[in-house]
């Protein structure tokens, strides 16, 4: 029997370092509802105008609290190697 597909992509709510503008909070969201992460930008935009404070304090409690999702390989396998190699041999 094999195995299901699992996403590199944690579950759950998380920042995401690799798409973030300041904190990476609607990045994270983003990633985690499947959309582009300007969309989420521009709702943050539309809310920060219309709701000012509630948005900032809800912005900063999510940056404090939501862990940082770790980064995903997307280069090729040459390049992962060569890094691999780099790390080992001291080279970094």
């Amino acid at each position: 029997m094999s195995k299901p597909y699992r996403s590199q992509a944690p579950l759950g709510l998380y920042r995401d370092p690799e798409w973030a503008v300041i904190f990476g909070v609607c990045a994270g969201l983003a990633g985690r509802i499947g959309v582009n992460p300007w969309g989420v930008r521009v709702l943050f935009l539309i809310g920060l105008v219309l709701f000012t404070w509630p948005t900032v304090i809800a912005y900063l409690t999510a940056a404090l609290l939501l862990p940082r999702r770790g980064l995903i390989w997307r280069g090729g396998r040459e390049e992962r190697d060569f890094w691999r190699t780099a790390a080992r041999d001291g080279l970094e």
